[in-house]
């Protein structure tokens, strides 16, 4: 077994048994290639009986194991962790989702030589779609590369971007998959308003979402033209879109993302 292959996680909340869940499934990694720890042991136990990867409460004794180390936990509990496992991971290469936390802040905890890799999947990963974003530092090598970029190949697409744009495209990629619920949400509430039955409802909104998706996906022109075909002059949907409109919804939607990346840059500091 090679030990470059061994990766540890740290947080087995909904991304981190995401991520292995995908490293598995496209046999990226063996089962017993991929140790998991959290601080709830319960959570880790249930996420390795799942998976068939390794349990461990022991947590510098897995770091010493590895060669590789996925980091899965909130932001706030970066700092403490690190200076936890500082000692033990000085030839590791270390992989952040924490949201907020850049490139050079995990630099200065870890060092300036420490190969890093902050990456923002979304929930959409639980389903092998959506993207990863991708920053590596100056110190990531190669093999790395390879290595990260196949790791999260099984939870959708990966892309490489600059730092400066990562929480912008957070706020797209990460952020937009609860926008698109609320509104779902908010046309299933609606259908309710006007007599359907929740169910009903429910079941017409949910089918309309997954189908205007795939359309969009299969088809050779873009959202943009799609929208206008379903718009008649002085029709239903015409209506319904002026009301949208009047009531500034893309402002809204603008506004929120904005937020989002103010609220990353928060996190960040």
């Amino acid at each position: 077994m090679k030990k470059s292959k061994r990766l540890a996680v740290i947080g087995c909340g909904n991304m981190g048994e995401a991520i292995i869940a995908g490293a598995v499934k496209s046999e990226m990694l063996k089962p017993h290639e991929i140790f998991c720890f959290d601080k709830v042991e319960k959570k880790a136990a249930d996420v390795a009986d799942r998976y068939k990867v390794i349990f461990t409460d022991d947590l510098s004794g897995c770091l010493q194991q590895c060669n590789s180390v996925l980091v899965c936990v909130k932001p706030q509990d970066i700092p403490a962790l690190f200076i936890e496992i500082k000692p033990y991971i000085t030839d590791k290469l270390m992989i952040s989702i924490a949201a907020g936390v850049r490139i050079e802040m995990m630099e200065s905890m870890l060092g300036m030589g420490a190969r890093i890799v902050r990456v923002m999947p979304s929930v959409l990963a639980r389903v092998q779609r959506g993207f990863n974003l991708v920053v590596f530092n100056k110190n990531v090598i190669d093999e790395d590369r390879e290595f990260v970029i196949d790791l999260f190949s099984g939870t959708g697409k990966v892309a490489s971007i600059d730092e400066h744009l990562f929480d912008a495209a957070m706020a797209v990629s990460a952020c937009g998959p609860a926008l698109f619920f609320l509104f779902l949400e908010s046309i299933i509430d609606a259908g309710v308003h006007v007599g359907l039955s929740r169910e009903l409802a429910t079941g017409l909104a949910y089918e309309t979402f997954e189908g205007s998706g795939t359309l969009l996906l299969k088809s050779d022109v873009d959202h943009v033209s799609l929208k206008n075909s379903v718009i008649s002059p002085g029709g239903t949907t015409a209506s319904a879109i002026a009301v949208l409109e009047r009531g500034s919804l893309r402002a809204l939607l603008i506004d929120s993302l904005f937020a989002a990346v103010d609220r990353a840059k928060h996190l960040g500091n």
